[in-house]
């Protein structure tokens, strides 16, 4: 047995892959544009905006330097973004510090009636598993001084403040619908953990150009090793090689019937030894008919039409039918 410290270091060296992702994508100014335009509901563009790399982080503070820092250009507006793949309960502390440092780090020492400091914009993009329980003010997590009921200081409902994007509340389909590689990506980490992940690999491609198709499958390729069996992830990578190299969606079809074709032939191969085992047909018929219905099923939730079914797993029009019916009555 792997000694747990050796266990959580494997963790850990996995999810700072995925944070890796993160990263890269907020440098990407494209996609940071797009991101910042419908979580904070702007209309930027990317010509709008620059990567702040100026050190804002002083020897006094190493909580942790932000993921990526943008400004408007010519203006003293700031975002930062941080990704989040655990909940920190101290975040309030950290935007506070991140906040008060990009302004120090951009003052103008005027000290004029009508001067204005750095406006300073946190969000924070998480995908763990549970949803996100931080607080969102530095004085939710402060001590307070009271009299009776009320609050004579630390009541400040601004310091410390951020916007937090939380997967968990995201909705699946829009995420794949959205342009943007992020949202992608935020779906990839929202069905990591589940048996949806292949699923949504396949849905993907008919929503993502060239690009998109290459860095979803090296994505496949080097950082869900771990989430994805290997031959899952080798059909997951020809599938979108083909996509890339003949183009996108209807290529894909032919992939996914290719893949549900390959899976009858298995069942198939599963009935003939169970029907030779035990010397009689009848388990043969079987363990293809299962097969079968079960390559329907997987084809009715992909919204494929009856006859497609029926021309592709040779099912009857009446069994494919009365199987669309239990899908439906939840049975």
């Amino acid at each position: 047995m792997e000694p747990k410290s050796k266990i959580n270091n494997i963790k850990s060296e996995i999810n700072n892959e995925h944070d890796k992702v993160f990263k890269e994508l907020f440098v990407n100014k494209n996609e940071a544009v797009y991101f910042l335009n419908r979580v904070l509901n702007l209309k930027l563009q990317a010509d709008e905006i620059e990567r702040y790399t100026n050190s804002f982080v002083t020897s006094g503070y190493k909580y942790k330097e932000a993921d990526c820092v943008y400004k408007l250009k010519n203006k003293r507006i700031f975002f930062v973004l941080e990704h989040q793949s655990v909940v920190d309960y101290r975040m309030p502390y950290r935007m506070l510090n991140y906040q008060a440092e990009i302004m120090r780090s951009c003052e103008t020492y005027k000290n004029v009636k009508n001067n204005r400091e750095a406006l300073v914009m946190g969000i924070v993009l998480y995908t763990g598993k549970s949803g996100w329980t931080a607080e969102k003010y530095i004085r939710s997590i402060q001590y307070m001084i009271k009299d009776g009921t009320i609050t004579i200081l630390g009541d400040n409902k601004t310091l410390g403040n951020y916007t937090v994007v939380d997967v968990n509340k995201c909705d699946d389909e829009n995420l794949l619908r959205d342009k943007s590689l992020i949202s992608k990506v935020m779906l990839i980490e929202k069905s990591r953990k589940t048996e949806e992940l292949a699923r949504n690999l396949f849905k993907m491609v008919k929503h993502l150009d060239k690009k998109g198709l290459k860095y979803i499958r090296n994505l496949i390729k080097n950082i869900l090793v771990n989430d994805l069996s290997t031959e899952t992830r080798k059909v997951l990578v020809n599938c979108y090689d083909k996509a890339i190299k003949e183009g996108g969606e209807e290529n894909m079809e032919l992939a996914v019937v290719k893949t549900i074709r390959d899976d009858l032939a298995i069942h198939e191969k599963i009935g003939e030894k169970r029907g030779e085992r035990r010397g009689e047909r009848r388990g043969e018929k079987r363990g293809i008919e299962l097969g079968k219905l079960k390559i329907a099923k997987r084809m009715l939730k992909e919204n494929y039409t009856i006859k497609e079914i029926v021309g592709i797993t040779e099912l009857s029009k009446k069994k494919v039918k009365e199987l669309e019916n239990k899908i439906n009555n939840n049975e």
